[in-house]
Order: structure tokens, then sequence, then C-alpha cells
């Protein structure tokens, strides 16, 4: 499973980091279901070593993380980028719809 951290920006945004080293967005998928689930997948490829491995410690395959939008959260205008091997993805906020004035006097 991947790892993220989800921060409740009071500028009107959702922001998920997630520690992605040696991955560059275009090994990622992200992808928002009707159901308002954001997944994240990828793969960790093994690298071309020159010399067998007489150690191997690093997490290789395949990975996914689903996160659940919350209610007041924008399905639309989400934008991801990927820099120094943290991916950050951005989820607007639903603008909050002024009350409807009663104008009956």
């Amino acid at each position: 499973q991947l790892p993220i951290d989800v921060a409740d920006a009071p500028e009107g945004f959702y922001t998920l980091y997630a520690d992605i080293p040696g991955l560059s967005k275009a090994d990622l998928s992200i992808k928002l279901s009707k159901e308002r689930v954001l997944t994240i997948s990828g793969e960790r490829k093994a690298p071309v070593a020159d010399a067998p491995l007489q150690q191997q410690e690093r997490v290789l395959g395949s990975f996914e993380r689903r996160w659940e939008l919350p209610e007041d959260a924008e399905g639309e205008g989400i934008s991801a980028k990927v820099a120094d091997g943290v991916l950050t993805i951005t989820v607007p906020k639903k603008q909050p719809q002024p009350e409807p004035v009663d104008e009956q006097q």
C-alpha cells in the first residue's frame, strides 16, 4: 500500500502527498471513479543490475491506493505533479452556494 498524507487547506482544497522515489508521473495512473474514489496505482520495476544482487530490500511490484473524496470535495479540477520523489495531488473543494434570499414582503 502507498502511504499518503492528506492536508485540508483553508484556501479551499485538499492536498495529498505520497513518496514515490524513483518513479515519474508517467509511471503512475490516477483515476477518479463515479463513486468519487480517487485511485493511485503504479509499478516499481526491478532496476537493471550490472551484477547479481547480494541483498535486496527495496519493495518492487505493483501498488494501489484508494482515497474516497470527502463530501465537500469537487470531482473536477483535480491536478497532480511529481517533484523530488513526491507525488502531490490537489483536489479542489466545492464552493459554498449562497443561501437563497426570500424576497417576499
